[in-house]
């Protein structure tokens, strides 16, 4: 649990990656499941629209296809849901 909760504060990554990077530490796969349930999906909401607005001045040339699709694939490599990457996108665009 704390290596998760340092991981979302920190270096904001989705469930996959989070699961992956305790699988390379030899955590054991119960204690992952148990940790993974803990995340709450407004948790992860928030951690991809912070990573959003860190990287939103790269994407300030694009036209606004572009630009969602590159979000997109943002959040995607960094480990996050498609659903949790839609309501991250959507929130991030409501706050411009």
């Amino acid at each position: 649990n704390w290596l998760i909760s340092s991981r979302l504060r920190h270096k904001p990554r989705g469930q996959l990656a989070l699961k992956l990077e305790l699988e390379k530490y030899q955590v054991d796969p119960q204690i992952i499941s148990q940790a993974m349930s803990e995340v709450g999906e407004e948790e992860l909401v928030s951690c991809a629209t912070i990573l959003l607005e860190k990287s939103a001045n790269k994407y300030t040339q694009l036209n606004p296809w572009e630009r969602r699709n590159k979000m997109y694939q943002l959040l995607s490599r960094k480990g996050f849901s498609s659903r949790i990457i839609k309501t991250a996108i959507d929130a991030w665009s409501h706050k411009q």
